[in-house]
């Protein structure tokens, strides 16, 4: 056998043997929990894949919680009652939800009120102003939306969009972390303001919990 033709031995012989630690490798990994497979799936593939927590941040079912619970006290409210009793006689528009948490949430309560927005526009009881309108008046007005968290610029909008009322709010947490366990408890409270008066006609406040605790 040539130097050459033994080389070539040794080097296959060398792969081979790699090939059986990497494999005996990747079996440790798996039987202890290590990196495995995955795959894209559609939310009608798993059943029940929109239940489990995937961070201490709102997901799809925090935000669900919230709009059921804070819909159902603003349907019960003598607010809600005086004016569904004379249908589309006032107009509401809806201003951002104030994000004073230490999460990024922004997107979700956008989400939250786009629900509720639609929920209203649907009921039929009261002309809703429509987003677009409210950004085009900012602009008009060469305000940024930061601005419609000052009660007098909240104010100016609304009367310049032709509106009664507006429903707004905040949402604040209480984080804590000990070694183990990240809890993070969400507040959040809806408002409507009465442009004219300037009175509080309906409040709520809502609250939920998310955590991230070790397993056993």
């Amino acid at each position: 056998m040539t130097q050459s033709a033994r080389e070539r031995t040794l080097e296959r012989a060398w792969w081979a043997a790699a090939g059986l630690v990497v494999t005996a490798l990747v079996g440790m990994m798996l039987a202890c929990g290590g990196p495995q497979e995955s795959t894209y799936v559609r939310g009608e593939d798993v059943p029940g894949i929109d239940n489990p927590a995937m961070s201490t941040g709102l997901d799809k079912k925090d935000l669900e919680k919230l709009f059921q619970e804070n819909m159902s006290e603003f349907y019960k409210s003598r607010f809600y009652r005086d004016a569904a009793a004379v249908p589309r006689e006032h107009s509401i528009a809806i201003f951002p939800v104030k994000n004073e948490t230490s999460e990024h949430v922004g997107p979700q309560l956008q989400a939250l009120l786009s629900t509720m927005e639609t929920r209203l526009v649907n009921e039929g009881d009261f002309d809703v102003i429509s987003n677009e309108r409210q950004q085009a008046m900012l602009q008009e007005m060469r305000l940024q939306q930061s601005a419609l968290y000052d009660p007098q610029r909240a104010v100016e909008v609304g009367n310049r969009l032709g509106a009664d009322f507006f429903l707004t709010g905040k949402v604040y947490d209480s984080a804590e972390r000990t070694t183990d366990v990240r809890r993070v408890q969400y507040i959040l409270f809806l408002q409507v303001l009465n442009i004219e008066r300037g009175t509080v006609e309906w409040q709520h406040k809502s609250e939920l919990t998310k955590a991230l605790i070790p397993v056993e």
